[in-house]
């Protein structure tokens, strides 16, 4: 095979001497006769491709053979001058196979592969009607704005909060249930980068991969990540911290006001779409176990009073409620260091952190455990 890269070191070649390695056969379509196809991997300290090997096409195919030091890793195939990448898992000791078109991209052959391609072809089946239902309704989103109707507008953003929502519960649950693929290790990878979850919450993720996971690059790099997060201000197993502001009525209310067998602080506010799709879940949380000890108390980013009243009473929910109207500004939402909303907090019967962010199932499956 001809590199265009270089040859490989002595050390490289003893190495790949004393493996099996991996073979990658590539087929292409409407790709020119000798494009640089180029195998390369990513810097995850500076976020820049680099090239480990090199070839060319030939009769619509290409090839590559090597061994890697680490026995699963993430790896790209970049075709030409094409801005886009193929990803996939590159495992020693397997055939690879990739096929490459203008409609899509195919990686096969390995277990790791099946499963990352599979999670690829789910994941594009549900944000796909996201797309097209957004493209679709932009011109008629754009004109009820104009006219201020807001019965078009609400019948748009209730299709889009169920669109999106789906996909949202879908991926969660991904990362829940699929611990021993690295497939869930490079998509829990870019979930921690949000900056919506903190340390405790990231950190017992991912001490529940395998070694074999954890060594890789990726989960090298991830376990780096971690380590420099700063430790949150309110942890789980943390007394949370009181707080007061005013109620939409103008009285002044305390957490430690409010506390039950179980306590949910909501951050949320009326302009927070995701928050808004959430709240009916919230609503038949409250309207089964309130009477058994849940408390809630909602604490709006809200900046005007009539938008909180407002989503208040259109969304019926019927719990206690407080804010400063200060936007992110919000010195509640600072002092427990929310940077994305909807976010939760839940609490036991002494004020202690039990959980954050759980939603919906997970929500309501806790809720449940807490007051059987």
């Amino acid at each position: 095979m001809k590199k265009i890269i270089g040859l490989l070191s002595f050390a490289a070649l003893v190495t790949a001497c004393g493996q099996s390695g991996y073979q990658i056969t590539g087929s292409t379509e409407d790709v020119e006769e000798g494009t640089v196809v180029y195998l390369e991997k990513l810097n995850l300290d500076n976020n820049q491709f680099f090239a480990i090997d090199s070839t060319v096409v030939k009769d619509n195919s290409f090839v590559f053979k090597g061994a890697t030091t680490n026995a699963i890793d993430q790896a790209f195939i970049h075709i030409g001058e094409n801005p886009g990448r193929i990803p996939f898992i590159l495992e020693d000791n397997n055939k690879i196979k990739v096929e490459h078109s203008k409609e899509k991209n195919l990686v096969s052959g390995t277990k790791y592969n099946d499963e990352y391609y599979s999670f690829i072809a789910k994941k594009d089946e549900l944000t796909k009607p996201i797309v097209d239902f957004r493209a679709q309704n932009e011109e008629a989103y754009i004109k009820a704005k104009q006219e201020n109707n807001t019965a078009v507008i609400e019948e748009i953003k209730n299709q889009d909060r169920k669109l999106t929502g789906a996909y949202a519960d879908w991926y969660e649950n991904y990362i829940e249930t699929n611990r021993s693929s690295i497939a869930t290790l490079i998509t829990y990878n870019e979930y921690t980068h949000n900056g919506y979850y903190s340390k405790d919450e990231i950190e017992p993720i991912f001490d529940s991969f395998s070694l074999d996971l954890k060594t890789t690059t990726i989960g090298k790099a991830l376990n780096e990540y971690i380590s420099k997060l700063p430790e949150p201000a309110v942890k789980i197993g943390s007394k949370a911290p009181n707080f007061k502001a005013l109620t939409p009525d103008g009285k002044e209310l305390a957490l430690e006001d409010v506390l039950g067998k179980v306590t949910l602080i909501d951050f949320w506010a009326s302009w927070c779409e995701p928050c808004r799709i959430e709240n009916p879940n919230v609503v038949k949380l409250y309207n089964e176990y309130h009477e058994k000890g849940l408390n809630i108390i909602g604490v709006s980013l809200d900046q005007t009073k009539e938008n909180w009243v407002e989503a208040i009473n259109k969304d019926q929910l019927t719990w206690n409620h407080i804010s400063n109207l200060a936007y992110w500004k919000e010195p509640i939402a600072k002092e427990y260091e929310v940077r994305g909303i909807p976010a939760t907090f839940l609490l036991d019967e002494n004020g202690v952190v039990i959980a954050k962010n759980l939603r919906g199932d997970k929500l309501k499956a806790k809720v449940a455990e807490l007051l059987k």
